[in-house]
């Protein structure tokens, strides 16, 4: 298994990921991951467990918590109309400062961060409200 290493010189870190297939290499990070499936369909394991992942998908996986995407067989046949593309953002728990997340108001959020210790799937209007607003991270610069 390997530990990603992301140097988080910001907040946050968004990225466009862009390759043939995703290899089904375990691996895991101290930052949250927030990833939107734009194009691809396979296999995912999340801690102890085994589930698809298809275009259109949107995951939050805790910090830690060992994680793999492989793509189907058909990917691995250097095909041109195949291809993976995602969206994540990563980003430390406290990123905003430990007593921010214990206002009434953000307990929501708390119980968000809490389910994503072991994998959560968003469904219905928040994963559609969530990959929309990470489509407009990509292309945003500083707090304006």
């Amino acid at each position: 298994m390997r530990k990603a290493s992301y140097e988080l010189d910001t907040s946050f870190r968004v990225k466009v990921d862009r390759r043939p297939f995703f290899d089904g290499q375990w691996y895991y990070h101290p930052e949250v991951e927030v990833i939107v499936i734009r194009k691809s369909c396979g296999m995912l394991c999340v801690g102890d467990r085994i589930d698809r992942y298809n275009e259109g998908d949107v995951l939050v996986l805790g910090g830690s918590l060992p994680h793999l995407f492989k793509s189907d067989p058909e990917y691995f046949q250097s095909r041109e109309d195949l291809g993976v593309e995602t969206i994540v953002v990563h980003f430390k728990e406290d990123f905003w400062g430990k007593e921010l997340l214990l206002l009434p108001e953000l307990r929501g959020v708390r119980g968000m961060l809490e389910m994503s210790r072991r994998g959560l799937r968003l469904r219905g209007e928040t994963r559609g409200h969530v990959t929309r607003a990470m489509g407009h991270l990509v292309d945003a610069r500083g707090a304006a």
